[in-house]
């Protein structure tokens, strides 16, 4: 499972990602923090959120893998794939629906805000890290969720 999610950064005008991937037991497999130039609207940071979580779990080989968000909006676009926009999110979001519809092994779920608080703590401390930064390990901003979820 690779949870996502996103943390503005206005003083810089950018934002980070923050992604944790872990295994079917819910056991650590890795994680990673990423810096985006450009602060555009929450739902269009999700969406890029969910495009670079497809290309981590692609280039490393994590299948099958389950991309868990909370943002209500990728829910809605996934919920309803007849509705058509013409937008900035909409674009990056069919990317993702034909990545995730052309393999058996990726799939896309929803959650609520505090089942999703880990990738949101990375995300946030991700500040402290370089632009790209990936963990072999449990970082330390995460490890007392990561523990307190696997009791």
């Amino acid at each position: 499972k690779c949870n996502f999610a996103t943390f503005p950064n206005p003083d810089e005008n950018t934002f980070r990602i923050g992604f944790c991937i872990r295994d079917s037991l819910g056991s650590f497999v890795g994680a990673r923090t990423l810096r985006i130039p450009g602060l555009p609207p929450a739902s269009i940071r999700d969406a890029i959120a969910l495009m670079q979580a497809i290309i981590l779990a692609s280039k490393n080989q994590y299948t099958p893998i389950l991309f868990e968000s909370s943002s209500s909006r990728i829910e809605s676009f996934f919920r309803h794939p007849n509705l058509k926009d013409r937008t900035e999110f909409s674009d990056i979001m069919n990317y993702c629906r034909n990545k995730i519809n052309s393999s058996a092994n990726f799939n896309v779920s929803f959650t609520h805000r505090s089942a999703n608080l880990v990738a949101a703590n990375l995300a946030k401390a991700s500040k402290c890290y370089a632009n790209l930064k990936d963990f072999a390990y449990i970082p330390n901003c995460i490890f007392s969720l990561i523990v307190n979820e696997l009791s």
